[in-house]
């Protein structure tokens, strides 16, 4: 078949068939759905081996618990189709998001991206490689998640999933990331809506706290997944995108110790005066100031 759509599951038994449902009904049929389930509590491993006796298109495989990286990664292992899709079970697709997004598959790209709900989309129709690693890094322009988005199998190693278990928020960052260097091809745009992405109250990021020892830790990770020859030239991405962390950080915490005193920080610190990086006034503010007057700053600018 042409499409593997790999289907992560834990706990969303209250979403799981929906999630399905709106798979089977796609109108373009040349694919295969590969639910993993990842060792769920509830009954939602035992909807997946229903739904496959309804459809032989479903495959099913469970496994001990081991998060949604190792979830994704045995999925892409098991899967026999020439592309990728990534949907989390609980969300759902348009009925027309498949064929809308093969017709947008050619020789000359290895990914394929459409866009979700509430996400801007793009009016060019392609994106050169490097300019599409730095939205991978940053976050903007394209959807940091795995979804709305075909992937050739091809450019998938065993790298791609190499995500330690702790990076819990941004983890499908990090796998965008290393995909974006596996390729040197340009990125085609289907200017459509295809992933229908549902937030709701059970959900990892709904619950995600920031804090510094976690973005300290995700900082790192993600400098690592980029190839040593390109760090250079990638860096000062990272920091734009990790100034945007602390920034969210000091909104969430009262306490100017919390962040100030932190490795995130001093790391930044370092990094800003290494690699010459051009401070915003705000930015400048977070990092530099060090008086009695840092909260009023902060209630201004914020």
């Amino acid at each position: 078949m042409k499409i593997s759509i790999v289907v992560p599951v834990y706990n969303t038994e209250k979403y799981l068939t929906e999630c399905v449902n709106s798979i089977l009904l796609q109108t373009f049929t040349d694919f295969e759905v590969i639910l993993v389930d990842d060792g769920s509590k509830d009954k939602s491993g035992q909807i997946c081996d229903r739904l496959s006796e309804t459809d032989s298109r479903i495959k099913v495989f469970h496994q001990l618990n081991s998060g949604v990286t190792c979830a994704r990664a045995k999925g892409v292992t098991l899967a026999q189709g020439e592309w990728i899709c990534f949907v989390d079970s609980d969300d759902t697709l348009p009925v027309d998001s498949l064929e809308k997004l093969d017709a947008g598959i050619c020789d000359a790209t290895d990914i394929v991206i459409g866009f979700c709900d509430n996400q801007k989309i793009l009016t060019k129709e392609w994106i050169n490689i490097v300019e599409y690693r730095e939205m991978c890094i940053t976050g903007k322009g394209v959807y940091p998640g795995p979804w709305a988005r075909l992937i050739r199998r091809r450019i998938f190693d065993e790298n791609t999933f190499a995500i330690p278990r702790t990076i819990v928020k941004g983890e499908d960052m990090l796998m965008n990331i290393r995909l974006s260097f596996a390729s040197t091809k340009d990125i085609h745009i289907i200017p459509f809506r295809v992933y229908h992405y549902l937030s709701h109250s059970e959900s990892c990021v709904h619950n995600f706290i920031h804090n510094c020892d976690y973005e300290y830790n995700f900082y790192k990770e993600k400098l690592c997944v980029i190839p040593q020859g390109e760090r250079l030239f990638y860096r000062k991405y990272c920091i734009k995108n990790a100034l945007k962390a602390l920034h969210r950080i000091i909104r969430c915490s009262p306490s100017v110790k919390d962040w100030k005193e932190s490795l995130f920080v001093a790391q930044l610190k370092k990094d800003v005066v290494a690699f010459r990086y051009r401070l915003s006034l705000l930015d400048y503010v977070l990092l530099m100031v060090k008086n009695n007057l840092l909260n009023e700053i902060f209630r201004r600018l914020l």
